[in-house]
């Protein structure tokens, strides 16, 4: 975990990994508690049908960046390094907020706020939150930058939320350590990419996983695994009852940063000669067509059913009967 500042490409590492046993705290869910050396955080892996899930729940407050020198625009970063063996990801940027003033431009290193939309084939990476952890309605979320690059040969998952945005979020935990006495690292880079020096010396100091994986595969889910999936209309559906996600409770305040990898459809069409069943959050790219007459039921068994649209437009199309009403049905259930 580290800042960067993108007014001149300075680069401070914060908190670095250290071996921890990770709990059981739901029957989806590991957290490794107390997972970082220099502060107080932990790490919470969640598996659903859609796909896993990782979370940085800070239990205290990092010094703000100025206490190092850095500037007011720099950035919370947090890093996690994949495998060797994982294929790299087709990278869509996404601008989330473009400079206008052509001195500032000048100035900076990194102008634009962008993100990356990560995808591996048969899983995608959309825009993550942070927000606080007790998760109340009407929690202030924000959107989490994300960019995936080869920092000293290894491939690392970068990413960020702005300390201004969240400084009003991270100031409701208590404070951490004092910033430490350490020289200030400059590295200039592209906006399409960059090498941190101090990062890659952090990544130096943890031996590279050895395990090997099997490359992402193309490849539709095994019936009854996926989130989304066609019944025929008036059938009875063959899935159990899904386990309900409990409240994880933290001692104090927390603050979350996340990201998700999910599976995911890339131009979908929906048709309405079966009935579409959601079962848990669905993800869905590019173009989504929905034909007239289309039925989608939602699950009662989970909290959160959805469907996500992630893609360019979703497009209403009609059926062969053009009076047919209504032209999309969305329902639930019957218990």
């Amino acid at each position: 975990m580290g800042y960067y500042d993108p007014v001149d490409g300075a680069n401070v590492i914060l908190a670095t990994i250290r071996d921890c046993s990770g709990r059981l705290a739901a029957p989806n869910v590991i957290i490794f508690d107390h997972a970082f050396e220099g502060i107080k955080a932990s790490i919470r892996i969640t598996y659903r049908k859609a796909g896993i899930s990782q979370d940085l729940l800070l239990h205290e407050a990092p010094p703000p960046p100025e206490k190092f020198g850095l500037s007011a625009r720099s950035r919370l970063e947090l890093y996690t390094e994949f495998r060797p063996e994982t294929p790299a990801p087709r990278q869509s940027v996404v601008m989330l907020r473009a400079e206008s003033d052509p001195q500032v431009r000048q100035d900076m290193v990194e102008p634009d706020l962008t993100d990356r939309l990560l995808d591996f084939g048969a899983y995608k990476m959309g825009t993550g939150l942070a927000f606080e952890g007790e998760g109340k309605a009407g929690t202030q979320k924000l959107p989490v930058m994300k960019r995936y690059e080869m920092i000293d040969g290894r491939p690392v998952l970068i990413e960020a939320v702005e300390y201004q945005s969240a400084k009003d979020l991270l100031s409701m935990l208590p404070p951490g350590p004092a910033a430490p006495r350490q020289a200030r690292a400059q590295i200039r880079h592209s906006p399409l990419g960059t090498q941190r020096p101090l990062l890659a010396r952090a990544l130096r100091s943890k031996p590279r996983p050895n395990a090997t994986v099997k490359p992402i595969q193309e490849a539709r889910l095994r019936e009854g695994e996926s989130p989304l999936e066609p019944t025929k209309a008036g059938a009875k559906s063959g899935l159990g009852r899904s386990l309900a996600l409990p409240t994880i409770d933290f001692e104090g305040p927390t603050f979350v940063l996340d990201y998700s990898l999910v599976t995911g459809a890339t131009n979908f069409t929906f048709t309405p000669d079966v009935t579409w069943f959601v079962s848990g959050n669905v993800y869905l790219y590019g173009t989504t067509r929905f034909l007239g007459g289309t039925v989608i039921k939602y699950t009662n068994f989970t909290t959160t059913p959805s469907l996500r649209l992630r893609g360019h437009q979703s497009v209403l199309v009609a059926g062969p009967d053009k009076n047919l009403k209504p032209a999309l049905l969305f329902t639930n259930r019957p218990k």
